[in-house]
């Protein structure tokens, strides 16, 4: 019946390839983000999966049944757990939060899963002896990005009836499980029922409430049923739990039967083999191998629950951190929104001037309260008015009025030195505080005069620093500040300052008790939060504001501060977020992530210690193979012995060579310099002779460099080296070597460049580098480029030449030891073949990497780069 489906569909030793690559790219994907794992699961792994292990199960069907083992039912076990709990996360946030905050908690435990499923298809491939050929991988792998990528290219509009379309390959979802878990449980409860007892039982109820679940999990998909919802979920709960208790009932005792059984009977076979020590040895080696494997996955699983466990302390921290910023970006928004309305009254209270030539005190004190400003703009002490005149009668005439209305309560001000009485003379509403301001000379004081001078100066309003206001009559007092704004004789010019200077008339004005005005705009408490308004600077002089009326013991876990500019003065306010912010429950999630995760990481502890290999011939090969490494073991010995004699020759050799070498060199350089009246076929042979001693001593150097990487004797000893200054100096040492082959060079470096290195080491690198580059030209127009910059936290080197080059097919042997590039240039000029080997493992003692670019007849560049 399945004969129009493809061959490889129904061979059963595709089972495996396809479950490893689908798992391997879904776990890729997951990791993409949350759109392409929905898109590759809707239209790639559900539908491929279902269809394919349907088909496969089907056919396989009795193979599975015969072939269960201890390690299939822990897998299912496993399965079903993290289902559950992914599970329950779900509903938690569907049906408690209305929200979605926990999605990748969710999606770990999901995909948590698949590692188990692996092990599962292992097993069973292992069991029924299913080989994988490289054919079927790839086969399994490329089909579902070739779909993926199909759907990604034409869009989701070319798919037809797209919402039914998506329902039907949503529901293939509950389909995967199914096939997956019910074969696989039938198969225990058939193969396995009169052992099981109750087991046998739980393991039926929790296949046909899976079968449930998944038919109330498709109708809720495709017809849209809330409550339809709620039943396959909790149909779901119901079979997890099933599944979880009749897999762990028949895994605690069974498996340690079955385990104890198998381990007596490979012990009695194993000990007929054993009758050398060679083979007594592999034994305890292979009991201490078999008996390190829990811990080894008690450590891996401890690792990754804790790693998780951080994750999602991060994930709460940051998003606590994000609500801690909103509120304070909220406050600061209400806070720069009512210093806006209260400069607008301060600009309609100067439009009252402007519209009459006079301005009387009846006049306003109406303006005022039609103004509403204490229930509009609560915090604000008053509106007022500075008036300025030269003239002395005015002055004392508008004393008069004052103590007449009972509001001066201070001596009158003096002259300034301008020559002008400046003077509160209106101030709404009057009440005790506001009394005591009336006749005060605020150009008087130097913060108050300055802000008033800013004002007029800019014909704008302008904000005081902090003040203690004249209104200040209780021991507690408030730090303060005032807005000011000019106001000009009615109907004349204000445009220069000039103008400004002559028929300005005074200052309407609004002074600030600085916790009221908070306090008005922030009506609600501030839980586990505090802010701190400084004027300008961060100093306990120029604060204006602290939310703090207790002293906290414990410090604060988020810190910001926001930059405003009021009215020409810059407030800094400074907010604290406190632990509170973080809710208890995400704390208690937490939690439960670690004990949960801690108690699974024992679980699967007690599993891999019961669990034991069941293949005979596996493990046959492996003892096997273990007694021949015995058998061998002396001719290991005797290729150490080998390479220890190798190594005292090289030394050996290298010190009797190194001694007459410096010799010959010293007396050439001697002869040079003391004979003078010699021909030059003479010197040219005298040159020769150094320069082949020269080139000998940096052969040996050579081959001594390569026995200490050999033997890991190399030792770097690192510290801060100025890059442009050591560039300059290898140079230098060239100099003579580039004049003599009129080559030209040029160094690339655009800013001072410091990096921590063995200076000596990088030396010996740029030499080699640099003299292969002059070595590989041979014709006039030679040119050397020599560049450093940053990279990615890295400093790149790069020595280009436009020498004879090589074929780009010698590039992947370029760094081996002693390989020679096949150029007649470079059999010519001879050598150890041993520099580029070295300068390559410097660079990566250096944690570095090292590469070339060339072309026959072009040049060459070698790149190499080291972190900074």
């Amino acid at each position: 019946m399945f004969r129009f489906l493809p061959r490889f569909v129904l061979s059963p030793k595709n089972v495996i390839p396809f479950i490893i690559g689908i798992t391997a790219l879904s776990i890729l994907v997951n990791i993409g983000g949350t759109d392409l794992a929905g898109l590759f699961g809707n239209y790639v792994y559900f539908p491929i999966v279902g269809l394919f292990l349907f088909v496969t199960m089907l056919k396989l069907k009795k193979s599975l049944t015969r072939s269960t083992t201890p390690i299939m039912y822990s897998m299912i076990g496993m399965f079903a757990a993290l289902s559950f709990i992914a599970q329950m996360i779900w509903t938690y946030n569907e049906i408690y939060l209305k929200a979605d905050p926990y999605p990748s908690l969710a999606d770990a435990f999901y995909l948590a899963r698949y590692p188990f499923l692996l092990i599962f298809f292992l097993e069973y491939l292992h069991v029924t002896r299913i080989s994988i050929t490289k054919n079927d991988i790839a086969l399994f792998v490329i089909l579902p990005i070739s779909i993926l990528a199909i759907v990604l290219f034409f869009g989701f509009e070319v798919i037809p009836h797209k919402n039914i379309f998506e329902g039907i390959l949503g529901s293939m979802y509950p389909i995967v499980d199914t096939v997956i878990i019910i074969p696989a449980s039938f198969g225990v409860v058939l193969s396995h029922r009169r052992r099981l007892g109750s087991a046998s039982l739980l393991l039926f109820f929790g296949i046909a409430t899976l079968f449930v679940a998944d038919v109330a999990f498709f109708y809720a998909q495709n017809l849209g049923s809330y409550y339809t919802g709620y039943i396959w979920e909790s149909f779901f709960y119901f079979s997890y739990i099933f599944l979880i208790f009749g897999t762990y009932n028949q895994v605690v005792s069974p498996i340690t039967k079955i385990q104890t059984d198998y381990l007596t009977k490979k012990k009695t076979e194993l000990s007929s083999m054993i009758n050398d020590s060679s083979n007594k040895l592999s034994l305890y080696n292979e009991r201490v191998k078999v008996d390190l494997l829990p811990w080894i996955v008690l450590s891996i699983s401890i690792v990754s629950v804790i790693i998780m466990w951080n994750l999602y302390n991060d994930y709460v921290y940051t998003s606590a951190q994000a609500e801690f910023e909103k509120d304070a970006y909220r406050i600061v928004d209400k806070i720069e929104k009512r210093m806006a309305h209260y400069g607008e009254v301060l600009q309609a209270a100067r439009g009252l001037f402007a519209a009459s030539k006079t301005v009387e005190r009846e006049e306003w004190r109406q303006f005022i309260e039609t103004q509403k400003i204490q229930e509009r703009f609560p915090g604000i002490q008053g509106v007022g008015f500075q008036k300025r005149t030269p003239d002395a009668k005015v002055f004392l005439k508008d004393m008069d009025e004052l103590r007449m209305f009972g509001l001066l309560n201070r001596e009158p001000p003096i002259i300034n030195q301008d020559g002008y009485y400046r003077y509160i003379f209106y101030l709404e509403p009057v009440n005790e505080r506001n009394k005591q301001a009336y006749g005060y000379d605020m150009f008087s004081e130097p913060i108050r005069r300055d802000a008033i001078e800013r004002s007029h100066d800019r014909d704008a309003p302008a904000l005081s620093g902090r003040v203690t206001l004249v209104q200040e009559i209780t021991e507690k007092k408030q730090a303060g500040f005032l807005l000011y704004l000019p106001v000009y004789e009615n109907g004349k010019p204000h445009n220069t300052t000039e103008e400004r200077n002559t028929y300005l008339i005074g200052n309407v004005y609004e002074p600030f008790r600085a916790g009221d005005f908070i306090e008005g705009i922030i009506t609600e408490k501030l839980n586990d939060m505090d802010l701190h308004i400084f004027d300008n600077i961060v100093s306990d002089e120029t604060e204006l504001y602290d939310s703090g009326s207790l002293e906290r013991s414990d410090k604060p876990i988020f810190t910001k501060n926001i930059f405003i500019n009021n009215y020409g003065r810059t407030w800094i306010l400074s907010f604290n977020g406190y632990s509170g912010l973080i809710s208890p429950i995400n704390y208690m999630v937490a939690n439960i992530i670690l004990v949960m995760g801690l108690m699974f990481s024992v679980f699967l502890f007690f599993i891999s210690k019961n669990i034991r290999n069941t293949n005979r011939e596996k493990h046959e090969k492996e003892i096997e193979s273990k007694v021949t490494e015995v058998k061998h073991r002396s001719e290991i010995e005797n290729l150490e012995q080998i390479s220890k004699l190798k190594t005292e020759f090289i030394s050996m050799v290298s010190h009797e060579l190194k001694t007459p070498l410096v010799s010959i060199q010293g007396y050439a350089e001697m002869l040079d310099m003391e004979l003078k009246n010699i021909s030059e076929e003479q010197k040219e042979e005298i040159y020769e002779i150094h320069k082949n001693a020269v080139l000998l001593n940096t052969i040996i150097n050579d081959l001594l460099d390569t026995q200490k990487l050999d033997l890991h004797k190399i030792e770097i000893f690192k510290s801060q080296i100025n890059i442009n200054e050591l560039i300059k100096n290898v140079i230098t040492s060239f100099t003579p070597s580039l004049d003599k082959k009129s080559i030209l060079y040029e160094t690339l470096i655009y800013e001072k460049i410091i990096l921590h290195c063995d200076e000596s080491r990088l030396v010996q690198i740029l030499n080699n580098l640099i003299k292969n580059a002059i070595e590989s030209i041979n014709h006039n127009n030679g040119m050397i480029t020599i560049s450093v910059k940053k990279e990615s936290g890295k400093i790149l080197f790069s020595i280009k030449d436009n020498g004879i080059g090589m074929p780009k097919e010698q590039l992947a042997n370029l760094f081996k030891k002693f390989y020679q590039s096949d150029t007649s240039l470079a059999r010519k000029k001879g050598g150890s073949g041993l520099g580029l080997y070295i300068s390559n493992e410097l660079v990566r003692l250096h944690d570095g990497n090292m590469w070339a670019e060339s072309e026959l007849g072009k040049g060459s560049t070698f790149y190499f780069e080291m972190p900074q």
